[in-house]
Formats: structure tokens, sequence, C-alpha cells
């Protein structure tokens, strides 16, 4: 799954909020661990603006090899192909998603893809084209961005904690300098989206609060001797958080909801084994979707193993799906061996399953039934083995 570039624009009388990459793996920056420093603020903020050319080598490399121009989405307007040629919005909901009951409007989501659009053809050379496919991934990867951000931001408000104005202005410069731009020229291609250059600030402005937070934390935790994982620290907030998508269709935001057949996949275990899930109708199947790096799912593993042995003479699978951003086979390999895991770990290596499960936190857990039918979806970790049997025995019996 391509990323995209990690922008927010707030509207109106909204606090201002950033758009912060999807959760992935791997550890803090050392900056982040012993404490971090002015320096590793400003390298940091480095950091964040090179997202955009990782953004424009995936879509050159991925999406756009795979575009086809002039398609229609279902039940939508015409989809932008030709340069110039802002995203549609009005075939969503007015509201796409809220977050502990904090709305994100179709207009906020629609404003970042066009962000994405105006300031592309400036880092790369060449206009984003968007089909309809293209178009839905990148709303579904955007609005997790920002319900990632509507946490970060929330907890750093009430941290104290705020970019100043010299900060946006210092990092705005620091932008157009990198990418080799004059003022006028990055205000001419977002005009032709309908976009200022104070747009481009709010995300800049809001990109440069998380930062500073992150930076905060990560000094006060150094001093307590608990280096802070922003990694971890999300995905506590999403395993809790009150998060409801209303986008629907083409791998869209919407829940697998329980009673359906949930979406098909093949990949391949540590062994080279291959599993599709279709193919194991008729068996009762727990999918976990995990990383090397969570801490609660090294808590739960134990239990899940436990669990394993007590049902597998009745059919049980239990398919531990590790995630595209964690830390690598030979790590995964690791794990499983530390961890005296016999049930099969495959990988998700396109980070396509579990876009399509819709997974935001780790662990998640899905029981599928002998009829192939999804009957319960765990957020976050089981407390011990005796619950993961008490959703077992659901789809066992």
């Amino acid at each position: 799954m391509p990323k995209w570039i990690s922008i927010e624009v707030s509207d109106g009388d909204q606090p201002e909020r950033p758009a912060e990459r999807k959760l992935g793996g791997g550890e803090p920056s050392q900056e982040t661990k012993s404490g971090g420093s002015s320096s590793a603020w400003i390298i940091s903020i480095i950091a964040t603006l090179l997202v955009l050319v990782i953004a424009g080598a995936a879509w050159f490399l991925w999406v756009r090899p795979h575009q086809a121009t002039g398609v229609t989405a279902a039940g939508g307007p015409s989809v932008p192909s030709a340069p110039g040629v802002p995203a549609p919005y009005d075939d969503l909901p007015p509201v796409v998603a809220t977050v502990n009951g904090d709305p994100i409007t179709r207009e906020q989501l629609t404003q970042l893809i066009r962000i994405n659009q105006a300031v592309y053809p400036l880092t790369n050379g060449t206009e984003l084209p968007i089909d309809a496919v293209a178009l839905q991934q990148m709303r579904t990867s955007l609005l997790d961005q920002i319900v990632n951000s509507r946490l970060q931001l929330r907890q750093a408000k009430l941290d104290g904690v705020v970019a100043a104005d010299a900060d946006v202005e210092k990092d705005l410069a620091a932008f157009e300098s990198n990418y080799k731009m004059d003022q006028g020229k990055l205000q001419a291609s977002l005009a032709r989206y309908g976009l200022t250059v104070d747009d481009l600030r709010n995300w800049i402005r809001d990109s440069s609060t998380v930062n500073k937070w992150v930076v905060i934390k990560g000094q006060e935790a150094a001093q307590q001797g608990k280096p802070f994982s922003p990694e971890s620290w999300l995905n506590d907030q999403l395993v809790s958080a009150d998060i409801q998508y209303n986008i629907q269709g083409g791998g869209g935001g919407q829940p697998l909801r329980v009673g359906e057949i949930p979406p098909d996949f093949t990949l391949k275990d540590l062994n080279g084994k291959t599993w599709t899930v279709s193919e194991l109708k008729g068996k009762p199947v727990v999918l976990n979707f995990w990383a090397t790096w969570c801490a609660p799912c090294k808590f739960e593993m134990p239990a899940l193993e436990s669990i394993y042995q007590k049902y597998k003479d009745k059919g049980l699978v239990i398919l531990a799906v590790d995630i595209k951003t964690d830390n690598g086979e030979a790590a995964v390999r690791k794990y499983q061996q530390d961890m005296g895991l016999s049930f099969p770990v495959v990988m998700d290596t396109t980070g396509e399953t579990e876009n399509n499960y819709r997974v935001r936190a780790y662990p998640t857990s899905f029981f599928i039934g002998k009829d192939g039918k999804l009957r319960e979806v765990k957020r976050g970790a089981f407390m011990s083995a005796d619950q993961i049997a008490a959703s077992v025995d659901k789809i066992v019996n």
C-alpha cells in the first residue's frame, strides 16, 4: 500500500490537527529514546518533509503504472484524470468518520487529496492523475492518517504543546528550499486546486506540534528511565478509542461486520506454505494481526499458543498475520522461536490484507466460523487464555 503525503488542514473553528503516518513497526528513534533535543526536533521535521519524496516514489512505481484514465466512480461523480482537476467529494457522506465523537468531514479528507495533487508535480516533476481505484485508496489511507492525528494532537493540546508561528514559517521556508521552489510557484500550484499557502501552513503547524510533543515526551520518559515509543502510545490509543468509519466500497473505511464473509487472502508462512482463507471453510479460524514490537501482542501470544494446543484436534486454525511495517522476516522468525509458537505465522508483505481487514490497532483478532462467516472481532489483547477460549468456543462448537 503506498503512503501519501501526511497533511491535514483544519477548517473553520475546528482545532488544527496533524495527519501523521499510519501506525507502523520498528523502534523509536534514538533521539526519542534518549529524550531528544532541539536538534532532534529539527531532524524530525526534516524527516517528516521527506515523506514527500517517499510519496512521490510510491506513486510513480506502484500506483501510476496501474492507473487507467477516464474511469468513473460507481455511484459518484467523474473522477479527475486530467491535471488541475480537483478530486471530487460529493459522493462521500458529510461526515466520513468520527474519533471519540469528533467528526472528520468529507471536505477535510478531500482537501488532503487536493494538497497531494498540488504538491506532487513540484516535488516529482510530473502531474498526478487520479483514477477511481487510486482515489479510493488515497481516501482510505489518508483517512487513517487523520484518525491517528486527531489522537496525537488532542494529547499534545492537553499537555500544552503547540508550535509557534516562528516555527511554522521556518519549516515552510525549509520546505521551499528543500525542493528549490519559490513561494510564487507554490502558490500557483496550490491555486489550481482551490488552495492557498495558508492551507500548507496549517499542515506544517500541526506536524510541527506533534513532532515537538514527541520530543518532549521522550525527554520526560528519559528522565524517568523509561523510553517513550510513539508507536506503542498510538497503538494503545487506537485500541481504546471510539472510532467510527462511514466510507464504504472498494476497500473503504467501514470495519468488517459480524455475519459477513471476510475478505479472502493468500499468504505464505515462514516455512513457505501457502494459506488461503476461503480454502479453510469448514474449520474454525482465528486471524491474529500482530507485530514484533507490539507489547500487548507479546503478552497475548502464550495464551494463543495454549488455546491452539487445546483446540487443534478440533480443527482450529490460528494464523498469526505479521504486518508489512514490522521489523522483517529474521525478526519474526526469532520471535516465533523465542515464544515457542507452533501455529503458522504468515507474512503480509504488501499490507493489502491488513488494509482489507481494516486493522488499525495491534493485536486485532478475527474469529471465523466453520461456515466462513465472521463471528467476532477483538481489538486489543486478551487478558487470559480463558477469555480467548470463550471466543473460540463460539466457532468450534
